[in-house]
């Protein structure tokens, strides 16, 4: 377990113990109530099914995710989970051509402070889980909320138990009832017009092989880009399997189905018949394949409620392809920089305040992220022909620029993201609030009793989606 949760007294002054409430057992939820319980807040956490679950099987870990587990104590307990790939190889969809690589071990610990990881789900969330625990957090399981009271900071769940706190954090996740009920409507996640195949060989059975043992001796990560299609595959030597995860286009915008469903083994194969012989071979490995929509959920930049004791969180708030792998990183981000601000509080009218700083900070971050992510997709799945051509010609000669096509390899894209400091930005926020210059704030010298004056009176109401 990681260090033991300290007071919330930095630099000697009295701060305040808050008592958070956060819905969404996923990776934002849990590393929120890890990051908040560190500085000694109270945390319960309500996650909707009956047992802690993560989706899918393999998980990237960039330096940016791994830097902050390193601060929390946590590198040296995941560690042994997972491993590090000591590259990132890009390949032709068709020929299997070595188009770019891009050297990960010893390149991302020496540079950004941190290793470049992967490790099984399952494997990450049991960790955070046991952290959480270790830390005080209420972990309670079944509780599907049903009713938020925003101007009370109350929630209600479909057994009819009530919860309350001084803040709630907004975590479950892309189909969000949290962020339905802030926006007061509806907002079911629509499918973006992609599929996503998942499956897993023994790393055994890939060794065998001649042709598949190189995807996971020595431990790398494998991309083939393809015509709006990429496929993904990395060896997880803890679980003793290879992750494969593939993606095509779908024209169904009415598909939501959210869980994994069984597919038809030899229809993926037929898809993929074109590709690279050795990814063939390992289609050919396959016993059982799932796949799901990749979703798209409503954009929202309204994460806070006007009461100042809600706020949005991980995917609930904010979503993007995985190509620049970040999504899981950047809900861990969250979690980190809401620990950081609320390290500082001492009056509870500021609640408001953070969670406004916060708000303004992050979706800067992530919209910039989300854009990147989105561009780089659009790189990678070029289909057959010019485009394509120069890509593959700007890959080879390997003289990587801003906006390279491998974005490992894009130095100042690594810089900017790989180099962000949680601690530090919410140091020179906090600095700008005292200072009275972080627009949409109260302010730093307004007392509780003057803030509860300023807002009594206006009218809030519970907001109930069935």
């Amino acid at each position: 377990m990681g260090p033991k949760p300290t007071p919330n007294e930095p630099n000697g002054e009295n701060y305040i113990r808050l008592r958070f409430l956060i819905i969404g057992g996923g990776l934002a939820g849990v590393t929120a109530g890890i990051a908040l319980a560190k500085h000694g807040h109270s945390v319960t956490l309500l996650e909707r099914q009956k047992s802690f679950t993560e989706l899918g099987a393999g998980i990237q870990v960039p330096p940016n995710c791994s830097y902050i587990l390193k601060e929390w104590g946590l590198l040296d307990i995941l560690s042994p989970l997972a491993t590090a790939p000591q590259e990132i190889n890009f390949r032709s969809y068709r020929s299997g051509d070595l188009l770019s690589q891009s050297v990960l071990v010893p390149d991302m610990e020496e540079q950004y402070g941190a290793p470049h990881m992967v490790i099984h789900r399952g494997d990450f969330l049991s960790m955070l889980l046991a952290e959480a625990r270790g830390l005080g957090v209420g972990l309670l399981t079944g509780c599907n909320v049903t009713q938020i009271d925003f101007t009370t900071c109350s929630v209600w769940t479909a057994n009819k138990q009530e919860f309350s706190a001084d803040v709630i954090i907004g975590a479950d996740g892309e189909e969000s009832f949290c962020r339905a009920s802030l926006l007061g409507k509806q907002d079911t996640p629509t499918c973006c017009g992609k599929l996503v195949y998942r499956f897993t060989v023994k790393s055994e059975v890939m060794r065998a092989h001649s042709d598949t043992m190189d995807l996971v001796d020595p431990p790398k990560v494998t991309c083939w880009m393809g015509p709006s299609s990429h496929v993904v595959c990395y060896d997880l030597p803890y679980r003793g399997v290879c992750n494969i995860v593939l993606t095509r286009p779908d024209e169904r915008t009415d598909f939501a189905q959210t869980g994994p469903l069984p597919a038809d083994i030899e229809d993926v194969r037929y898809i993929f018949k074109d590709w690279d012989p050795v990814l063939k071979r390992v289609l050919d490995l396959a016993d059982t394949i799932m796949f799901w929509p990749l979703l798209r959920a409503q954009e929202t930049d309204i994460w806070t409620h006007d009461s100042g004791k809600f706020i949005l969180i991980g995917d609930a708030a904010h979503h993007m392809t995985p190509h620049l792998v970040q999504g899981a990183t950047q809900s861990i981000e969250d979690a980190a920089l809401l620990g950081e601000l609320f390290a500082k509080i001492k009056h509870r009218h500021q609640v408001s305040d953070v969670l406004t700083i916060f708000r303004d900070i992050r979706q800067m971050r992530v919209a910039a992220i989300s854009k990147r992510s989105t561009q780089i997709g659009l790189i990678w799945e070029f289909e057959d022909g010019p485009y394509q051509r120069e890509r593959d010609r700007q890959l080879k000669e390997h003289q990587p620029f801003e906006g390279y096509p491998n974005p490992y390899t894009d130095s100042a894209l690594l810089k900017w993201l790989y180099k962000y400091n949680i601690r530090e930005e919410a140091e020179l926020a906090w600095e700008r609030y005292m200072k009275g210059e972080w627009v949409g704030t109260i302010g730093t010298q307004t007392s509780d009793k003057q803030f509860e004056s300023a807002v009594r009176g206006t009218k809030r109401h519970a907001t109930d989606i069935s």
